[in-house]
């Protein structure tokens, strides 16, 4: 079965850690993807919309620690589309809240995807350098 998004070295972050979580996440939304494929989406989306808040909250917070104690330049805006992500996940967890249908699976699917795929390969890329120049991998 093909996932949605499949983890490649062009995803990586430069920091291990930070590499699992993202993975995590992937998988998160992979299982989501699964799901809908398999006719089982609304059964799904709950379980996937509740791991990724906690799953993403955590992993927001070991990074902005990080950034926060080596001083990363670009923290506040990094924050700001943390914030972003979990406004949106809110925002899904109250619609499923009225009933998890096939088309609230897509459209979590695509928010998912763009939020991360972005965020991944945009602005943690972002980071990368700085923490390597500051011995963290």
């Amino acid at each position: 079965m093909t996932d949605y998004i499949t983890w490649t070295p062009d995803l990586s972050v430069g920091v291990a850690g930070f590499d699992d979580d993202h993975r995590m996440l992937i998988g998160l939304l992979n299982r989501l993807f699964h799901g809908i494929q398999a006719g089982q989406g609304p059964m799904e989306l709950e379980g996937v919309i509740e791991s990724m808040a906690v799953y993403a909250r955590q992993h927001f917070a070991r990074e902005e620690h990080l950034m926060e104690k080596l001083g990363y330049p670009g923290f506040e805006a990094h924050r700001h589309e943390h914030e972003d992500l979990a406004r949106g996940i809110t925002d899904l967890r109250q619609k499923v809240s009225y009933g998890a249908t096939p088309k609230l699976c897509l459209e979590a699917l695509h928010f998912l995807r763009t939020w991360l795929s972005a965020h991944i390969m945009s602005t943690d890329r972002d980071y990368r350098a700085f923490f390597t120049a500051h011995g963290i991998r």
